[in-house]
């Protein structure tokens, strides 16, 4: 992203106002930069509020001196590249949910060179109760036979 760090030890004083400088910082940050506000010294927090990309507070930095900035700066309670690139400043994201159970498995294989018996067929129903067999050249209806 297009980043300005706007340093100052005080007021506007050349080239216009405060106005002229909180103008200047609306076009820019409208064009898409992120302005960061460093101050130090005798300056208006009010127009260094306004000239800051929100949120506003977090990207001010007010101080006494430039060693201040310094020390800062070096010391990493002001990491100006970490608020630049608005990197996350809030609470820790939540851990990842649980993982999903894998699939069940498939049945085992058979070993190789295992042959599996054959599956026995079904065993027939039984019939009901047959006809008495004719004798041999015996026609006619068999409720006439006395069976």
């Amino acid at each position: 992203p297009k980043v300005m760090i706007l340093f100052t030890d005080g007021v506007q004083t050349a080239c216009g106002d405060d106005n002229t400088a909180i103008a200047a910082a609306n076009t820019a940050k409208a064009a898409g930069t992120r302005i960061l506000s460093v101050a130090f010294g005798a300056m208006s927090l009010v127009t260094m509020l306004a000239m800051a990309s929100d949120p506003n507070t977090e990207h001010t930095l007010k101080l006494s001196t430039a060693q201040d900035l310094y020390d800062r700066v070096v010391d990493g309670t002001y990491d100006m590249c970490k608020i630049a690139m608005d990197l996350p400043r809030g609470p820790p994201p939540l851990p990842p949910s649980p993982p999903t159970p894998p699939p069940p498995s498939p049945p085992p294989a058979t070993p190789s060179g295992t042959t599996l018996a054959p599956t026995p067929a079904p065993t027939p129903a039984p019939t009901p109760a047959s006809t008495p067999a004719l004798a041999a050249g015996v026609t006619g209806d068999p409720k006439l036979w006395g069976a």
